[in-house]
């Protein structure tokens, strides 16, 4: 996590300098919006509605493929073939900057999403059979 506040620090410093906000707000909002189910599970699993827990986690995890695995590699890819007008020239150095600690991050985010897989799996290994997991949250099985 420091590596990845030290980088976030970088890019914030980058984009404001170099007359990137709107590339920086929206990688805030996309980065922000998934951390959302993940605070959610966070405080169920500390709660009497641990069973719930699981939801917003399986959620936010398909949040990540789009916006994490998906949209930061698009974007870097926009800023990466993008250029700043004659006149500006001097501030390309940011753009390449930015690409390249968005790239940083997007290997975390690859990362991470491999270790909630991890999670997924010892969560399934951990139930004897179908009929546990189907009573997570309340959920029982047709007879």
């Amino acid at each position: 996590m420091l590596l990845h506040d030290i980088l976030t620090i970088v890019f914030y410093f980058g984009f404001i300098f170099g007359y990137l906000q709107q590339i920086g707000t929206l990688v805030i909002v996309i980065h922000d919006l998934t951390d959302i189910p993940i605070q959610i599970a966070k405080a169920l699993n500390t709660s009497i509605y641990e069973p719930y827990a699981i939801f917003p986690f399986l959620f936010s995890q398909v949040m990540w493929v789009y916006f994490r695995l998906f949209c930061f590699p698009m974007m870097i890819y926009e800023l990466a073939t993008s250029s700043y007008p004659e006149e500006h020239a001097q501030f390309q150095p940011f753009i390449y900057l930015s690409a390249l600690l968005l790239s940083m991050l997007v290997c975390m985010h690859i990362l991470w999403f491999i270790m909630f897989q991890r999670l997924n799996l010892a969560h399934i290994r951990s139930h004897k059979n179908l009929d546990d997991v189907m009573h997570i949250g309340g959920i029982t099985p047709e007879e």
